[in-house]
C-alpha cells in the first residue's frame, strides 16, 4: 500500500471515530477526549522522554491525568 492510501484510510477511520463519538452525545465526546489525552500522555512519556510504559513515573502520570479528567468533568462540574 502506498503512503497516500494509508493516509486516506487513516483519515476516514478518524472521521468515522469522531462522528461515532458525536452520535453518542456528550459522554461519547468525553470518552474520545479522555482516550486522546491518555494516548498523548503515553506518547510523551514513551517516545519523547524515553520512559518505559511499566515505569512507576509513567503509571503515575497517566493516573494523575485520569484523576484530573474525572474530577473536572464529573465531580467539579457544578462548581463552575
Amino acid at each position: 500500500m502506498s503512503n497516500t492510501s494509508i493516509r486516506i484510510i487513516s483519515a476516514i477511520f478518524m472521521m468515522l471515530l469522531f462522528l461515532g463519538a458525536i452520535a453518542f452525545g456528550p459522554n461519547g465526546l468525553l470518552l474520545l477526549l479522555y482516550l486522546s489525552g491518555a494516548l498523548l500522555v503515553d506518547e510523551v512519556n514513551f517516545k519523547m522522554m524515553g520512559i518505559s510504559r511499566l515505569n512507576l513515573l509513567s503509571l503515575l502520570s497517566i493516573s494523575f491525568y485520569t484523576v484530573g479528567f474525572v474530577g473536572f468533568n464529573f465531580y467539579l462540574q457544578d462548581d463552575f
